[in-house]
């Protein structure tokens, strides 16, 4: 199975437009709103801290190193990753997908406990219609361990290519994991491909959330005058935002960034 980058490419096309849509009748335009989010990493275990590669929409975009080395405890690698979230406030509806390739995720304290994980691809995402809240991840080609001291292999962690919603598993002596880890309140849902919970032994412990999103809460409102700010306000909105961020590298290399926003 395939992720939906492109390794061989580092090329982002886009456009870029931006309108207030105009009317001979009465101006008036819905007071809606509509969020998602997508991000990639982040950490908190102990005093070790990544903040979120992230987008949003509407659009807050960020994005720093995709590849790291906390103290030797927390270390991760890639090679491609693709980050979209959009929004349509007059329909009420958003959507957000992580998409890395080529992943290499370890934990631990060195010589004496570890989990490492390896994929060719991570998929994930999340779509909120009105009320109808969804969302998948799918893991193709993953290799996982816990391993003991000087590297011991201790469990090989077994984790489906489409897991369902909150597979968990235990790592003995590092903490849990779990799969595709979904949770709806207040009309949001937010999937997260991979969280770790760390045990205090594990630099303090912690989590670590690889690849997630957020979609919701979307809210169609009534009808304003755009004449008033509320209501070009609301013009602005009503076109629907989205952002996205490609990134590819090579391994040991300089990472290219670009980054692609769009309003429409």
């Amino acid at each position: 199975m395939r992720s939906r980058i492109m390794r061989n490419s580092g090329v982002v096309l886009g456009t870029a437009a931006f309108g207030l849509l105009v009317s001979a009748g009465p101006a008036m335009a819905e007071a809606a709103t509509a969020y998602s989010r997508a991000e990639l990493v982040s950490v908190n275990v102990g005093p070790l801290k990544v903040n979120p590669i992230r987008v949003e929409a509407p659009p807050n975009t960020a994005i720093d190193q995709p590849s790291f080395n906390l103290a030797d405890i927390v270390k991760l690698d890639l090679i491609g990753l693709g980050l979209a979230a959009n929004a349509n406030p007059p329909a009420g509806t958003s959507d957000a997908s992580v998409n890395a390739a080529d992943v290499a995720l370890s934990v631990g304290v060195p010589g004496v406990a570890g989990f490492e994980i390896n994929e060719n691809a991570i998929d994930v995402s999340c779509k909120a219609i009105g009320d109808n809240l969804s969302g998948t991840t799918t893991a193709a080609s993953v290799s996982a361990k816990v391993t003991g001291p000087l590297g011991t292999p201790v469990l090989d962690v077994k984790i489906p290519v489409n897991p369902p919603p909150n597979f968990g598993v235990d790592l003995p002596g590092i903490g849990s994991l779990v799969v595709n880890k979904q949770v709806k309140k207040d009309g949001v849902i937010t999937v997260t491909g991979l969280e770790l919970s760390l045990l205090p032994a594990i630099g303090g412990g912690g989590t670590v959330e690889l690849a997630k999103t957020v979609c919701g809460p979307n809210t169609p409102g009534g009808e304003v005058p755009l004449g008033t700010a509320a209501g070009l306000a609301a013009g602005v909105l009503a076109a629907g935002t989205g952002a996205a961020i490609v990134v590819f590298r090579r391994r040991r290399s300089t990472v290219g960034e670009q980054v692609a926003t769009t309003d429409y």
